[in-house]
């Protein structure tokens, strides 16, 4: 098992970053970064500060979820979506984390349970994020409702802690940490 912090990342522009760090000893930590207020300003990325992040998350694994066009997305959200992704991958690579490319359905999969209906659109992440990481601020700075992205990449990372051999009652012990 990894004892490094495992990273969950939704590498939109409104998504962001999620560790869960599990320590030898003592409570498991979480923490947040949300893209709009932390790494991402004027419409760009900030590759530095999300390096940054990465370096200070001292992440043994990242989730990064896999990005694709869909019909009738325009090309320029196309553009974006795989600039955000590739940048995010590069940025992993770089700073030597190892990393999985995970599409949608596949951490849903694990993380939603079968009674929760796909209606319920992006609501499900919160839902779940919510009841499985109840230390986790969906809610930073001046919003007033859950940040989605935050809550999907709670996801990825429990994903990713999941995969690793911890267990939900592991992730549901992380309590708040600044890194």
């Amino acid at each position: 098992m990894t004892h490094g912090a495992i990273l969950g990342i939704d590498p939109g522009k409104r998504g962001a970053v999620v560790a869960i760090r599990f320590p030898k000893d003592g409570r498991p930590r979480v923490k947040a970064w949300a893209a709009e207020q932390e790494y991402v300003g004027d419409g760009d990325y900030f590759a530095d500060t999300m390096s940054a992040i990465i370096e200070k998350s001292h992440a043994s694994l990242a989730v990064l979820e896999r990005q694709q066009a869909y019909p009738g997305q325009g090309v320029s959200s196309t553009f974006s979506t795989g600039y955000g992704y590739g940048l995010w991958s590069g940025i992993l690579a770089a700073n030597n984390v190892h990393h999985r490319l995970i599409p949608p359905r596949e951490w849903q999969k694990v993380c939603f349970p079968a009674t929760m209906h796909k209606d319920m659109g992006k609501d499900r992440g919160v839902m779940v994020a919510r009841e499985r990481l109840p230390h986790l601020n969906l809610i930073p700075g001046k919003k007033r409702t859950p940040h989605d992205g935050i809550a999907d990449a709670a996801c990825l990372a429990m994903f990713g802690a999941l995969a690793a051999g911890f267990t939900w009652e592991q992730v549901h012990a992380a309590l708040p940490e600044e890194l």
